[in-house]
């Protein structure tokens, strides 16, 4: 990662890993770098961290974590999971889901064979690296990589660099506690949604999860790396960016075509 200063508002650019003109505050590329070499070995602790996804009344968690991790054989032993779960397996599941227990055994069994062999298919990808479809290839659009495990969620500025919205890090939990229980928003999904989901909760009893955690300057309130204690103060400035261009850009889109609303 090449990182060079930028005397306008104490922004600096760093280059990712993807070929990507990334423009950083101080405290997102020291954020970033102290990631980086917080791979080399010890654990992290974010505390105070707020998820936002699907949320109803607001969580609060100190999470314990190990980012020196493979993978490539977390991935690996993740498929060998997925496909050592049968469809004996999820019965006593399924027959407690509202939607799945109204399946006739064969529409059943029929939901697990596509959707078991459409997570290992989606895995397998991954882990290979291929990216042949248009889900895959925008995810690579909005994301720029720093280093195995550590990457920014990003948005196209005008000129053709990248501001940072959130930096996100590849882990594996080994703690979680609770500080605020919250509460999260059901979702109404249809039978191969939740037999995927079904597959997942069994694999996870078989194999270690891998997470991302998505940080920004109002989601947690400290992180601490061995005796490093970072603050997400200087992170806002930045994400403050990304978001007036995201506006900008659909305030022009909309001049352009407002004649076809």
């Amino acid at each position: 990662m090449g990182t060079h200063s930028n005397n306008k508002q104490n922004m600096k650019t760093i280059k990712s890993l993807d070929g990507k003109i990334v423009v950083a505050t101080d405290a997102q590329a020291k954020l970033i770098k102290d990631l980086m070499s917080c791979r080399s070995g010890g654990g992290i602790t974010v505390y105070g961290y707020k998820p936002s996804t699907r949320v109803v009344e607001q969580p609060v968690y100190d999470i314990q974590m190990i980012t020196k991790i493979s993978v490539l054989k977390l991935y690996e032993r993740k498929i060998s999971a997925i496909k050592s779960v049968s469809f004996e397996d999820i019965a006593e599941l399924s027959a407690q889901d509202e939607k799945l227990k109204e399946l006739s055994a064969s529409a059943l069994l029929d939901v697990f064979n596509k959707r078991k062999l459409m997570e290992v298919t989606s895995m397998e990808k991954t882990l290979n690296g291929i990216r042949d479809n248009a889900h895959r290839q925008g995810h690579d659009d909005y994301y720029a990589r720093f280093d195995k495990g550590v990457k920014a969620n990003v948005t196209q500025l005008e000129n053709g660099k990248y501001a940072i919205k959130s930096i996100m890090l590849t882990y594996l939990e080994i703690g979680k506690t609770t500080i605020v229980e919250g509460s999260y928003k059901s979702v109404n999904s249809g039978a191969p949604v939740r037999m995927s989901n079904l597959i997942k909760k069994l694999t996870n009893q078989k194999s270690h999860g891998i997470k991302t955690l998505s940080l920004k300057e109002d989601n947690f309130d400290s992180l601490k790396i061995g005796r490093k204690e970072l603050k997400p103060d200087g992170l806002k400035e930045n994400a403050q960016d990304a978001q007036n261009v995201l506006k900008a850009k659909l305030a022009k889109l909309y001049a352009e075509y407002s004649y076809l609303l």
